[in-house]
């Protein structure tokens, strides 16, 4: 049997279509595990920097992305209306998947938006929060400003390296399942493929800080 059939047979076991599956799950080779790439501090540091002198728009936008960790398709079409200020709420249609989730509005997100994104307030509700930008355009602005700050890593950092530094931020201090639902993942598995590393890290430090404070009550 080709490794097509036993997708295809996973697949039709998935959505109720086959009882069972004529083949144990534990023959397909494992997916490979892809390193999460974010900023580091002072790269995004110098780019939201370099940003807001260039255009104060663009890095309203960058700045959202860091902070919302939706995909730059998804943000760019945001209206007014999606926004519940008073609820703390903003409500999306992802597109990758056609699945409506609620991003929630953080203190820092919420002082974000009052400090550099006012105009939003005055926006009907079926207005655009960016219009006039698309991912291909702000793309091509993001790549002019790591080429004007010297990164050279064509294809490391682009503009979902915004929704994974978002990611990383938070496995440190959420739960996997808090991370996945900010994410919009249906399963939480897909999270953990690839910040469970730094769920570790983060519970490894809890674990220490722990044991001292303990060490230090005992002595």
């Amino acid at each position: 049997m080709s490794f097509r059939q036993m997708i295809l047979f996973l697949f039709l076991v998935k959505h109720n279509h086959l009882e069972k599956c004529p083949f144990g799950t534990d023959i397909l080779p494992r997916k490979s595990k892809k390193a999460i790439i974010a900023f580091g501090k002072e790269m995004l540091d110098d780019i939201l920097s370099a940003a807001k002198i260039t255009d104060e728009m663009f890095f309203n936008i960058l700045s959202l992305l860091l902070m919302t960790g939706i995909r730059p398709k998804d943000l760019l079409r945001l209206k007014a209306g999606d926004i519940n200020f008073r609820e703390r709420k903003i409500f999306l249609r992802m597109s990758k998947t056609d699945k409506e989730i609620v991003v929630p509005i953080s203190h820092s997100l919420e002082r974000f938006i009052m400090s550099n994104m006012r105009y939003v307030l005055e926006l009907d509700s079926e207005q655009l929060i960016f219009p006039g930008y698309t991912v291909p355009r702000v793309g091509r602005r993001f790549r002019r400003l790591k080429k004007k700050l010297g990164i050279k890593e064509k294809f490391t950092f682009t503009l979902k390296t915004f929704r994974k530094t978002f990611a990383t931020h938070y496995a440190k201090s959420l739960t996997i399942q808090d991370v996945a639902y900010l994410l919009g993942h249906d399963e939480i598995e897909t999270t953990k493929a690839f910040y469970t590393d730094m769920i570790i890290d983060s519970v490894r430090n809890k674990m220490d800080e722990y044991d001292e404070k303990q060490n230090g009550v005992n002595k």
